[in-house]
């Protein structure tokens, strides 16, 4: 389309990678071979970090002289709340005495939400005064919701859907937890981290770099339930080590990922 519009120069941006499921199956297969078409029809594209930029070379579906890597940024300005997290609180009908959990992102197998949600049934178990929201939409709505009302953590976590005031929320939070499968360059985990939130994340090779091997935010495998469930556990009781981790985040993202 855009070249029949007479426009001369057409770029793409690559923003995920999911190596560990390409490839399982004749349609995966289709699918990479219809990317690689399409990808050739660009004059050049463009990845969101170099460890987009080398999946997407690894897997053959561009020339390493047809891709470059220009980093995802953030708005600061965007990210100034002026309201503190008790006001906040109030303003969303959240308890001050509990401890906060978000979860942002869609509601798809590559977030990984059902470990997550398996996991607050654990922690609830071991008796913390906490609430996980997870914010998003998407094809798992509604399996996520029966598997909410299923493990009886109904009173504990809430799906609250599509949000615009993603900031906010995220100031209103003692932890984000982002346990995904694969990622390219989140912007929603660089947004907590420059809100100062404390930060679980799944240990893939994009967390691993961006919070410095653990510098910067908790890594947890997440294979298990109990995984996740031991991590939220370790830094509920870690809180100085949480603010601390927390402040050394954000200046590490303003330094490196403002736009």
């Amino acid at each position: 389309a855009s070249r029949r519009a007479g426009v001369k120069v057409v770029v793409h941006t690559i923003h995920n990678v999911y190596e560990q499921f390409q490839n399982k199956n004749w349609k995966d297969r289709l699918s990479s071979w219809r990317r690689k078409i399409a990808y050739g029809k660009y004059d050049h594209i463009f990845a969101v970090d170099d460890e987009v930029r080398d999946w997407t070379i690894r897997c053959q579906l561009v020339m390493s002289n047809h891709i470059s890597t220009i980093t995802n940024g953030i708005d600061f300005k965007r990210l100034k709340i002026p309201k503190n997290k008790i006001s906040l609180r109030r303003k969303f009908g959240w308890q001050e005495s509990k401890y906060i959990l978000i979860n942002i992102g869609s509601l798809t197998e590559q977030k990984n939400q059902h470990m997550l949600i398996k996991a607050m049934r654990l922690v609830k178990d071991e008796g913390i005064k906490s609430h996980l929201f997870i914010v998003g939409d998407g094809l798992l709505k509604k399996t996520l919701s029966e598997e909410i009302n299923r493990l009886g953590v109904s009173d504990c976590v809430t799906l609250l859907g599509f949000r615009s005031d993603i900031p906010q929320l995220l100031k209103a939070s003692d932890l984000f937890i982002f346990p995904s499968l694969w990622e390219g360059l989140p912007i929603v985990l660089l947004e907590a981290l420059a809100i100062k939130v404390p930060l679980i994340a799944s240990d893939i090779p994009i967390h691993r770099k961006i919070l410095n091997n653990g510098r910067f935010g908790w890594l947890t495998q997440i294979a298990l339930p109990q995984d996740i469930a031991k991590m939220i556990l370790k830094v509920f009781y870690s809180k100085d080590e949480a603010i601390s981790k927390a402040t050394d985040a954000q200046q590490m993202v303003y330094h490196n990922f403002s736009s």
